[in-house]
């Protein structure tokens, strides 16, 4: 049988230990595709291929920190959906406040208002500074004024937030990237209504950085404390070391230099295929959880860099501190080289498991390639000692998930202005993983074609990866 498209207060620092997941060995994994649905039409239009979903990301389960719950939130369109991954239904769905406001990021994070109690918030981004901040469990949301991101450089008319994340630690700061090229963090925690505050209050600015280009992703790594950018610029990073957070410092007082990540050379031949402007486009930056290593995707390299932020800061003889540090440029020496497609289009965000040892991204055929980073960083740095060889490294995904050549989209076929997807459900524009406390694990992928793609995990005794298989 064919498969269907269906149509549908206080501090917040968390110890490390109520952050730890349980590792799982993905060697034996392989993902059936069980759900996929387009639900972020403009005017509920089934056949709608023109609207992008850009982001996904699933819930944290609040009772087993380090797992997920089995809701997975999409934004597209000027829409948010809450899509339960196991029956493929959506559960709820949220619109910006103008219907000329596209939505373009998101993120999750878990609040502790007080009193024993607990509450996962979703933050929200999009266009004209748009930022809402979503308490699902009661289904409403706040509408964030942008008169105090116009203060830092932000304009209303002419950007958009284009990435966002939360610190891992204090869950209250958010991050917000826009394509102005600022870099904002914001003070979430009483915010109304999981606050105890009577009145709500809008986000309080913590502090805010530049980078002279168009932010495409952050990610903050919480065993380097730092926080990473992608950008069309190149790669850059903040040391978190001497922040303080307290509510008394004035956003001027948290003034951070950046340091500039340098990328491996590429050969002439590359080179000579690129644009000059595209050298140095970092689209995807993704820290690894449980780990110092990052995961960072250039554009139009075929390549993911995978490299040690930690050992490349100690390795350096630059001090980080404030009061000398005037900015750097450090080059990255990756511990391992992951082949990917070799597509010229940009923007496919990568997605890691929350134990870290698996890592997503998809292409521009509807396709996510799924790398299993468990084998051993330091054999591959013995190698790289021995054989100052880049292609010797170059690790092939050990599997990789394609567009379901069965999956049938009779509304798209049937509506004649409308022209039929040639064989694929178009760029996977981000691709995110969960692990249940049962042990479930699904993989969820959003497609510029309108569609949210769900895939399951199941056992396979006989299988064994290509990556392990090749050590």
């Amino acid at each position: 049988m064919k498969r269907k498209l269906t149509y549908g207060g206080e501090d917040q620092e968390l110890s490390d230990s109520d952050s730890r997941t349980p590792a799982i060995h993905y060697g034996n994994k392989l993902f059936e595709p069980i759900h996929f649905l387009r639900c972020h039409s403009k005017k509920n239009d089934p056949a709608d291929v023109q609207t992008q979903v850009w982001q996904c990301a699933f819930e944290p389960d609040m009772n087993s920190p380090g797992h997920n719950t089995n809701l997975v939130a999409t934004c597209g369109g000027n829409s948010v959906c809450l899509i339960d991954a196991v029956t493929g239904g959506v559960v709820k769905k949220f619109y910006s406040e103008q219907s000329s406001v596209l939505l373009f990021s998101l993120a999750w994070t878990t609040m502790h208002p007080g009193g024993g109690r607990r509450c996962n918030i979703l933050a929200v981004g999009g266009s004209k500074c748009y930022l809402q901040l979503i308490l699902p469990s009661k289904s409403c949301s706040l509408l964030s004024s942008t008169t105090f991101l116009n203060s830092i450089g932000f304009n209303k008319m002419k950007d958009h937030i284009s990435c966002m994340g939360f610190h891992p630690s204090r869950r209250n700061v958010l991050f917000c990237g826009g394509s102005s090229g600022f870099i904002a963090a914001l003070d979430i925690a009483q915010c109304h209504p999981w606050s105890d505050s009577p009145e709500p209050k809008l986000p309080q600015l913590l502090l805010s950085v530049f980078t002279h280009s168009e932010v495409f992703s952050l990610s903050f790594s919480k065993n380097a404390n730092i926080l990473l950018s992608g950008c069309n610029s190149g790669l850059f990073g903040w040391v978190m070391d001497e922040i303080k957070w307290e509510k008394n410092v004035q956003p001027h007082q948290r003034r951070l230099s950046s340091i500039e990540f340098e990328l491996p050379e590429m050969t002439d031949e590359k080179l000579a295929e690129m644009d000059s402007d595209d050298n140095n486009l970092v689209d995807s930056v993704v820290c690894i959880p449980e780990s110092t290593l990052v995961a960072t995707k250039c554009a139009l390299r075929g390549v993911i860099y995978i490299w040690d932020v930690k050992a490349t800061l100690e390795n350096s003889a630059i001090s980080y501190k404030k009061s000398d540090f005037k900015g750097a440029r450090l080059k990255i020496s990756p511990v391992k080289y992951l082949r990917w497609s070799d597509t010229d289009d940009y923007f496919m965000a990568m997605g890691c498991s929350p134990d870290g040892n698996l890592l997503g991204c998809g292409d521009d055929e509807g396709g996510v390639w799924l790398y299993n980073l468990c084998s051993n960083v330091a054999e591959h740095k013995a190698k790289r000692a021995k054989k100052n060889d880049d292609d010797l490294l170059l690790k092939e995904p050990y599997q990789r998930l394609l567009w379901p050549s069965s999956l049938e989209d009779p509304e798209v076929q049937n509506a004649r202005k409308v022209k039929r997807l040639e064989g694929h459900g178009g760029v996977i524009d981000q691709v995110s993983m969960c692990v249940t406390q049962s042990g479930s694990i699904h993989l969820a992928a959003v497609t510029s074609t309108n569609l949210v793609c769900i895939w399951r995990a199941f056992d396979d005794e006989g299988f064994q990866s290509r990556d392990e298989s090749s050590d």
